[in-house]
């Protein structure tokens, strides 16, 4: 593993043109729900998951007892890159918070 700057002090040749690594992160995931749900193809992704919660009827809506609190729900999101590093899916799971 490289520190960033021994990325910044090198100069190389990637099919040719030159890379002084100063672009170092081309695509990034989304911190929270307010920044995913700016760009469509996180809204998309969080649509796509809901329905295979729904289709799959992973959780059943009930009444909760007084006594009880609900556990807390989040949103993680990850870009799927192929070997070359292109970007394949723009992936967002809701998960329960277990830890709560």
């Amino acid at each position: 593993m490289r520190t960033i700057a021994s990325l910044l002090e090198d100069i190389e040749e990637v099919q040719g043109f030159e890379y002084n690594g100063v672009f170092l992160v081309a695509a990034e995931e989304p911190r929270s729900v307010n920044e995913a749900l700016k760009e469509s193809c996180w809204r998309e992704a969080m649509q796509a998951e809901m329905q295979a919660i729904k289709a799959n009827r992973t959780w059943d809506v009930s009444e909760l007892p007084t006594i009880h609190k609900a556990i807390g729900l989040k949103w993680v999101f990850k870009i799927k890159k192929d070997p070359e590093g292109k970007i394949v899916k723009h992936k967002a799971r809701l998960v329960a918070k277990g830890y709560a």
